[in-house]
């Protein structure tokens, strides 16, 4: 991978967390860590949701993960 591709990749986790941390606290008076349990439960079911921080971290890992991975995966386009 090359250091333009991941710093791009870094760049959209970065702003992807902050949005949807933003969008959670201010405009559905939650808490962050609520929103990366949520995410946590997607994996790990609905227990997920009063485990504390650690389905929160687990959670923000997945995001992290499946945006990598949404990134990477693209086909690439070729020029013949």
């Amino acid at each position: 991978m090359t250091p333009c591709l991941l710093r791009a990749g870094l760049l959209t986790a970065v702003a992807d967390g902050l949005f949807s941390t933003v969008l959670s606290v201010f405009f559905y008076q939650s808490t962050a860590a609520r929103l990366f349990q949520g995410v946590a439960s997607t994996v790990i079911g609905p227990k997920a949701i009063d485990g504390g921080m650690t389905p929160a971290l687990l959670g923000w890992a997945h995001g992290v993960r499946r945006l990598a991975d949404r990134r990477v995966d693209r086909p690439r386009m070729t020029l013949s």
